[in-house]
Parts: structure tokens; C-alpha cells; sequence
């Protein structure tokens, strides 16, 4: 099948990747099953979809957390929008260029080898989501709800006002509480005193000196870890969320049931320990680790 164009992908100014656009749907997102992977925290799961077609290419935001913006406007997520040849495709910190005819390419755009030093705000999200509006809560005020269902005759009491707001004072905010029970169990709006429980639901340590935004991500992403657990994606991406550091899972060949975890810093003693506790728990049982520290 004859591929109608390419997409060259760079990070802070160094070409990392080039795809090949054959006609079909190419998935973009950050884990490693999408046809473009681009592994870094402002890139979602399933950011993006690319509708290759031999008339052109739509590109469609499926909901992403940080949006997909071309020519620097946003895309409205579930709308695909055609893909013009030499405007700028931006994903989290990637920028993207779409070639549309092979015919334009005169020669390879070589890759980097060497990957970009990445600045630190690439790397660190704002928040895991947008939060759900919370309810308004139950407010007293000094005239019974109560009251309204009453006779008009008792509407005007005051010792009936009075004898009403007893029981309403007890069972309004327990009613609230109720209504808005969800937002007890959802990671993002849940009281950070329940963090550590909602993980022990999902059988997932959440370490207490990790910061409240941390604890929420872990939980948040508990169920896409378990899917990547034992794997090379899994342990990194399990580290950066718990530590905020992005490291590389380097194996070597030439020691079997061996791998290298590389930082480009180093981290402190605290965040050290917790990465060796991380590595420890999520790594496949029969393999021994190693450090490379800058």
C-alpha cells in the first residue's frame, strides 16, 4: 500500500521520530501499545488518532487532558480536523510536522540518537484532571426547611421553627454527605486523609511522604500500571509518578536478568530510598537492578 506522507516528530528542537503515514488510523498517546508512542506525563494514555486517507489526514483530540493544538489553537476533543501540510502539530512538549507527499521528501530527516535534555516543566503535570464541581453544601439559616411542608397553620410558629431545626440540623448534612458520596471514592475530589485507603482497595501502596497531588496520580493510575506491571513502561512510569523524576529502564544484553535505571540527576536521600522501595516491589522477581546516577 503506497503511504501518503510522513510525520516528523521533534522535542525541544531535536528530531526523535519520524512515522511513516500509511492509509488507516494511527493512535497517538503516551503508552507503548499507540503506533506513535510519546512517553511523557503531559501526553495522555490515548491523546490523539490520526485518520490517514489517500485525500488527506484528520487529526482528532480523543478528550486529552492537555488538549492537541494545531497552528497554536486547541482542538475541540471528538472533531476531527484536517492535518495541512507544513502546520505545526503540537502534543504536550512535542511538535509535529505532516509531510503530505512522499514525493516532497527529498531525503531522511535524520533521528537523534541522543535524547534532548528535557527541561523540568515538561515533565511535571499541574494536576491529574479537572475536578467535578462539588455540590453546594447544606448552609442553617434561622427558618426551618422544614416548615414548608407543614400546615400553612405551623408555618408560623416559632416554637415549631425552633422544634423542626432540630431534626434538620441532624439529618440535612448527613443527606448532603450522602449526595455526594462519589466524590469520596473519586482520586481527584476524595479528602487526603482517604488516599491511602482508596489504594489499599486497589492493593497499591500509596507511601505517606509522597505529596497529596502525587497520591492522587497513583491512585488515578492504578489500573493502567497493573496493566504495564513487570514491564519496562510500567517501572518507569510508576517512579515518575511517585518520585516526579523520569528515569530510563536500560537493559544490557550481555547481563541476563540485569537492568540499569539511569537518572539525569541525582535525587536526595529520601526520593532515593523511595525509588529503591518502587524498584523493589515492581520489578519482575527475577531480575537485580542497578543505579546510574549523573
Amino acid at each position: 500500500m503506497v503511504g501518503v506522507g510522513q510525520l516528523v516528530v521533534q522535542l525541544q528542537g531535536s528530531v526523535v521520530n519520524t512515522l511513516a503515514l500509511q492509509p488507516g488510523v494511527l493512535s497517538i498517546g503516551r503508552t507503548p501499545e499507540n503506533d506513535l508512542p510519546l512517553n511523557l506525563p503531559l501526553v495522555s494514555k490515548r491523546h490523539a488518532e490520526l485518520n490517514v486517507t489517500e485525500q488527506g489526514v484528520l487529526i482528532t483530540d480523543l478528550g486529552s487532558q492537555y488538549g492537541t493544538f494545531v497552528a497554536g489553537y486547541k482542538l475541540v476533543a471528538n472533531q476531527p480536523y484536517p492535518l495541512i501540510k507544513g502546520v505545526l502539530l503540537q502534543i504536550g512538549p512535542f511538535k509535529m510536522t505532516y509531510r503530505d507527499s512522499i514525493s516532497q521528501i527529498v531525503e531522511e530527516v535524520p533521528v537523534s540518537e541522543e535524547k534532548p535534555e528535557l527541561e523540568f516543566d515538561l515533565l511535571e503535570p499541574h494536576d491529574i484532571a479537572p475536578r467535578p464541581k462539588h455540590p453546594t453544601p447544606f448552609v442553617l439559616s434561622d427558618v426551618a426547611m422544614y416548615t414548608q411542608d407543614l400546615p400553612v397553620i405551623f408555618q408560623e410558629s416559632d416554637f415549631m421553627n425552633r422544634f423542626m431545626k432540630i431534626f434538620e440540623t441532624v439529618w440535612e448534612p448527613l443527606e448532603w454527605r450522602t449526595d455526594a458520596i462519589e466524590f469520596y471514592f473519586d482520586p481527584r475530589t476524595a479528602p487526603s486523609e482517604l488516599l491511602e485507603w482508596l489504594g489499599g482497595w486497589l492493593s497499591i501502596q500509596v507511601y505517606s511522604r509522597m505529596p497529596e497531588r502525587r497520591k492522587r496520580e497513583l491512585v488515578a493510575e492504578a489500573m493502567t500500571l497493573y496493566h504495564w506491571r513487570g514491564t519496562k513502561y510500567g517501572l518507569e512510569r510508576m517512579i515518575e509518578i511517585c518520585t516526579g523524576l523520569t528515569p530510563e529502564v536500560i537493559e544490557d544484553p550481555k547481563e541476563a536478568f540485569v537492568f540499569w535505571v539511569k537518572l539525569t540527576k541525582k535525587p536526595e536521600a529520601l526520593t532515593l530510598d523511595l525509588m529503591r522501595d518502587l524498584i523493589e516491589t515492581h520489578k519482575p522477581a527475577h531480575t537485580l537492578f542497578k543505579f546510574d546516577l549523573a
